[in-house]
């Protein structure tokens, strides 16, 4: 017999962003429904055997999906009469199934849309253009997200232009008039341009801007320079998509006809430093302060940074006093300390040679700089983070 709650299968991705905000969302919702027992399952072969067996065995009372890719998942899931909703993908799929399921579907023109209006904020530029997929699985969510852009460019009587089939990414991007704004129809996309602009020496952003779409932060934030994208709110689809099902849950003794709805598909721009462009003297800045974060284990000194810059002393202390909110000094001091931090964490020495390991040879004097900067002595500080950690939890996969 089984119990009074209601087992909720969930077969997402959390590969890419856009799954780990589904998911987000769906648990948000989840929350509000103590009788809910879910189950979260990867799109591998685990995953959908699963959800297939809870469905023979009639152990599951919904399903919420992103994944139709493997056959026999959704071939199950079409011949079944159990509440589903699948959500991301196009109106027309499991055409057989006629009741008790709902299809959400992202607005990708609206996002290619909203990603050219982005692009044209950005300034004069003389060329625009749009990277599509050569992956299957995103080549129709490609041509949506390449319409949208490209009637939001015509409808500003600007042209786009998009690489021939066939035709190199290299040689089409050399070949754009520049300057030139070039978005990918997913960031993975997106990170082909920088490295191929990488490759062939042109200057991002000054020449090329490249713009993602997903915001996956795995990828945006690791290419260099980082990639600005289109986010969505997946969180929100999320939270709107379990509620849909819990709809299709109450109505369960009389069948629902099929229906399809869009989903909000609220977007935002995150720009980083493939579009954005810094004055020179801040870019000077960065690209120190970026230099002592990368050595800031190695004992760093000031007279170290103004040698890497090949530019005089003067002229790097007046940038960081124009620039900066802290002084040369001050912000080597800072990451060198931010490296005591973790080692603190990290390694189980005495206080005295974790600090002599990091560069510090006068104890006393490296107690007073911690103290200032973190309002604790290392040893305090050792105790007080050395335990704490984020609580998990675990979810029946």
């Amino acid at each position: 017999m089984r119990n009074n709650h209601k087992d909720i299968c969930i077969v997402i991705s959390q590969a890419r962003s856009s799954g780990r905000g589904l998911l987000q969302g769906v648990l948000r919702f989840a929350e509000s429904r103590p009788d809910w027992k879910v189950h979260i399952y990867e799109p591998n072969a685990y995953g959908f055997s699963e959800t297939v067996r809870a469905l023979h065995r009639k152990t599951t009372d919904g399903v919420l999906t992103s994944e139709l890719e493997d056959r026999d998942f959704a071939r199950q899931l079409e011949r079944s009469t159990v509440p589903l909703v699948v959500i991301g993908t196009r109106r027309q799929c499991l055409p057989a199934r006629k009741e008790n399921l709902t299809v959400i579907s992202f607005d990708e023109r609206k996002i290619g849309s909203y990603a050219a209006q982005q692009a044209l904020n950005l300034g004069m530029f003389k060329s625009f253009g749009f990277v599509g997929s050569t992956d299957a699985k995103h080549i129709a969510l490609s041509e949506l997200r390449a319409a949208g852009f490209r009637d939001e460019l015509r409808n500003r009587g600007v042209c786009c232009s998009t690489p021939a089939k066939g035709e190199k990414l290299a040689s089409w991007i050399k070949d754009l008039p520049k300057p030139t704004v070039i978005v990918g129809c997913v960031d993975d996309r997106a990170a082909e341009v920088l490295d191929t602009c990488e490759r062939e020496g042109l200057s991002v952003p000054d020449a090329v801007r490249v713009i993602g779409i997903d915001n996956s932060e795995t990828i945006c934030q690791t290419t260099r320079p980082t990639l600005s994208s289109i986010a969505t709110d997946f969180a929100e689809e999320g939270y709107a998509a379990t509620a849909e099902l819990d709809c299709l849950l109450r109505k369960r003794k009389s069948p629902v006809p099929r229906k399809a709805l869009h989903g909000s598909t609220r977007c935002s721009f995150v720009q980083r430093d493939s579009t954005r462009t810094l004055p020179p003297g801040l870019q000077l800045v960065k690209r120190a302060v970026d230099y002592i974060a990368a050595h800031a284990d190695s004992n760093i000194t000031a007279k170290m940074v103004v040698d890497h810059m090949h530019v005089s002393k003067r002229l790097l202390y007046l940038r960081f006093r124009e620039f900066a909110d802290k002084t040369l000094h001050e912000t080597i001091v800072e990451k060198r300390i931010e490296v005591l931090k973790r080692r603190l964490l990290t390694s189980r020495q005495a206080i005295a040679k974790v600090t002599a390991d990091c560069g510090f040879t006068n104890p006393t004097h490296v107690k007073t700089l911690f103290k200032k900067l973190t309002g604790c002595t290392p040893g305090e500080w050792r105790k007080r983070h050395g335990k704490s950690g984020g609580a998990s939890t675990r979810y029946r996969a």
